[in-house]
């Protein structure tokens, strides 16, 4: 039992250290590549038809993988998928 819980607990450690140097390490690199400045007076109004295009895509995509799943599980059964 001490075993599994020293190893879950560096494990922890491990994980919040490497969160906190990959969000403040990243933020700063993504800022200055990205140009924050000219993001910052750039003009955000998207039209309502770009969205319902950006909404059908993504709808569409979901549901056309979701039948091509459905039906590749029902061709090779659920036990043969599951490995």
């Amino acid at each position: 039992m001490w075993l599994n819980q020293t190893a879950l607990t560096s494990t922890s450690k491990m994980t919040t250290a490497a969160t906190v140097a990959l969000l403040f390490g990243t933020l700063p690199v993504v800022a200055v590549a990205t140009g924050a400045r000219q993001l910052a007076h750039q003009n955000w109004h998207v039209a309502a038809l770009a969205w319902a295009a950006v909404a059908y895509g993504a709808l569409t995509s979901v549901g056309l993988s979701n039948l091509l799943w459905f039906k590749a599980i029902r061709h090779v059964g659920p036990g043969r998928a599951a490995l």
